[in-house]
């Protein structure tokens, strides 16, 4: 039985907000492994034991209860993830290594979350490939037995067998390990069809495999640890790639665009890898990579829990005790070392982000791929917190942003931590602010040559200049990034947003950049000249153009960056239906870009009743590598609107 879903985009209520995008550091699909205990199948107990049944409930409060998680539970054993989520893409990878056959006849059985692993068993598992959030994908080796805790051969018996026989179909995650590894894992958690695991030592290193069911060649990964320059790499799970040479990551990442369209955009696939142009989509070109693979990021949000009901006792014990340190005693020449004022952090007190395949807070002092800004920034804010954790009767988030300490001294960074203060920064020529709470890239690095792959796929050299556009519509633009960076190349521009506050940021940015003067240039000459209109105006999803319809289609180019969910179906009718000549479709996430450009593909454009048939055409695709170390790849599609030949 196959169970059969809709890729088309979503409603306009489940697209409504801008955000989340791609902001805060921890790879989505990999995510996806480490927090879906609430819709994890039940497996046995630490000793390997099924699971007791449980006890009569104490009210019929708790029985209504049991009775709901019991229903969500069986509900969610008959439902496969939503199309293009974070769950459907980890459920593409798992059938990339069992196979689409045997998955649907386990379906069609009822017996896709029957796992062959107890908890925390310890196993050998071979990793076939390298799912899209960067974790690996494997299976345990034939006649590979349980390492740990698995059945002694006293207990062996048919039920264990039928485990061993399912465990050679049972996909196994494992976080940092590549392809043709054999690596000891310890599985901690059970789905349909897969097992989550925790890694613990490489057995083999890589050997060449075949491929998987995937028509996709896959790049291969060379480990080196030796460039790893994190101390947390392995324990924090907001980098997956460390190990790897970044030309490798790099060409991963191109991969990764092409399953993403070969998986999710619903499109003629015939002959096409990406290596070539196929049938409906072009070659996918080399991904361009940042000058800066460390030290880039300019926004964390660390965090940290709820003080425990013991805090204050176990903080005045931990005073008591460091005060004792410090009196002089027979090592007083070590004492005399010891700061007293330096600030107590309480033992139970973690700062950080969540550990690897858990929701546990990891105490982190530093981040490898934060500018030195916020490192710094973070170690202040680390003993203001800890100086007034009593204060705290919940645990929080904390904000950190690298920002321009004005639009006057453009070489002096400061840490920014509070929500309500303005960020400033520079894109080129262009200066930008914005609350520090709000959405901006987090990679100013890239961010140039980003807006110039843009403007350059907007106005190809091989164009004529009867052909160029003369009008700019910047979708989602957020605080300007796009309309107000390439505004200087066009007529009229126009920004459209549905956050009002971002509205307000688009249009001082734009203000500031019609009098703001590039160091060094002619002071005659502003970024926005003065024969530039440029317009920003908040909409909805229904009536996001309709401040651009006196804009000449054919001489228009539209940007759309929308979040990570991509775009509703209502706005790509209304897309369609606008007919911009050029489109140029910006996306954190290459699955919903898929998704919405397969819809696109497939409809013909502007109103009815105008005579000649158009579409549009993919003419560029390529990746951006905005977050370096890990397995996000910001993708960028060019398309053109073209006649129809009948």
């Amino acid at each position: 039985m196959e169970v059969s879903r809709s890729h088309t985009p979503p409603s306009d209520v489940e697209s409504a907000a801008k955000k989340p995008r791609l902001d805060d550091g921890v790879a989505d699909v990999a995510a996806v492994a480490a927090e879906s205990s609430s819709s994890a199948h039940a497996i046995p107990n630490s000793n390997g034991e099924p699971p007791k049944a449980a006890a009569p409930a104490a009210s019929s409060k708790a029985t209504r209860r049991a009775l709901r998680v019991a229903r969500q539970r069986e509900r969610e054993r008959k439902i496969l993830p939503e199309a293009c989520s974070s769950e459907d893409v980890l459920w593409h990878d798992v059938l990339d290594v069992v196979g689409k056959e045997y998955a649907d006849a386990q379906i069609e059985a009822g017996t896709e979350f029957d796992t062959p692993f107890s908890y925390r068993d310890q196993v050998k598992v071979r990793v076939k490939s390298l799912g899209m959030g960067g974790v690996g994908v494997g299976i345990v080796e034939e006649d590979e037995g349980v390492v740990g805790n698995g059945a002694s051969e006293q207990d062996v018996d048919m039920e264990h067998q039928s485990k061993i026989a399912r465990r050679k179909h049972w996909a196994v995650l494992v976080p940092f390990a590549l392809p043709g590894e054999l690596v000891l894992v310890r599985v901690y958690r059970s789905h349909r069809l897969h097992s989550m695991a925790d890694f613990l030592e490489i057995l083999e290193p890589a050997s060449p495999l075949p491929e998987v069911n995937t028509h996709t060649p896959s790049p291969s990964l060379t480990r080196n640890d030796d460039l790893v320059r994190c101390r947390y790499f392995t324990k924090c799970g907001g980098c997956q790639f460390q190990m790897v040479p970044y030309d490798e990551q790099l060409a991963w990442k191109r991969s990764s665009i092409v399953r993403s369209y070969q998986r999710f955009s619903g499109l003629d696939m015939a002959g096409w890898d990406g290596s070539n142009a196929g049938p409906s989509l072009p070659r996918v070109a080399e991904t361009i990579g940042s000058p800066l693979q460390y030290g880039y990021r300019t926004k964390l949000t660390p965090h940290f829990d709820k003080p425990p009901s013991t805090a204050k006792k176990t903080v005045a014990l931990e005073q008591a005790q460091r005060q004792a340190n410090l009196q002089p005693g027979p090592d007083a020449a070590d004492t005399a070392e010891q700061d007293p004022d330096e600030v107590l952090v309480p033992s139970f007190l973690k700062i950080g982000f969540n550990a690897q395949g858990s929701k546990n807070v990891m105490d982190i002092e530093e981040c490898s791929i934060a500018t030195p800004v916020i490192n710094e920034g973070m170690t202040t804010l680390r003993k203001m917190v800890a100086r007034n954790i009593l204060n705290y009767k919940k645990g929080a988030s904390l904000l950190l942003r690298d920002s321009l300490e004005g639009t006057s001294d453009e070489s002096k960074h400061i840490c920014v931590t509070e929500p309500n203060s303005t960020i400033t920064e520079r894109v080129g020529p262009m200066l930008f602010t914005y609350p520090a709470s709000s959405f901006f890239q987090n990679n100013n690095a890239v961010l140039p040559e980003l807006v110039g792959y843009v403007k350059d796929a907007i106005f190809p050299p091989t164009a004529p200049d009867s052909q160029r556009p003369t009008h700019l519509v910047d979708a989602y633009c957020g605080s300007g990034l796009f309309a107000i960076s390439l505004a200087p190349h066009f007529s009229v521009v126009s920004g459209i947003e549905l956050s009002s506050a971002s509205i307000a940021s688009a249009r001082k940015n734009a203000d500031l950049n019609r009098t703001h003067r590039i160091p060094g240039s002619d002071p005659a000459t502003p970024p926005i000249p003065a024969s530039t209109s440029i317009t920003f105006a908040s909409g909805t999803a229904h009536t996001i153009f309709t401040s651009v319809t006196d804009f000449p289609r054919s001489q228009t180019a539209l940007i759309i960056d929308p979040p990570r969910k991509g775009c509703d179906e209502n706005f790509l009718q209304q897309l369609v239906k606008f007919g911009a000549g050029t489109v140029v479709y910006v996306s954190c996430n290459v699955v919903t870009q898929a998704r919405d450009i397969g819809w696109v593909l497939g409809r013909d454009v502007g109103e009815e009743g105008e005579g000649k048939r158009r579409r549009y055409e993919v003419e560029s695709l390529r990746g951006f590598d905005l977050f370096p170390q890990t397995a996000h790849v910001e993708g960028v599609a060019v398309l053109r609107l073209q006649d129809v030949v009948e």
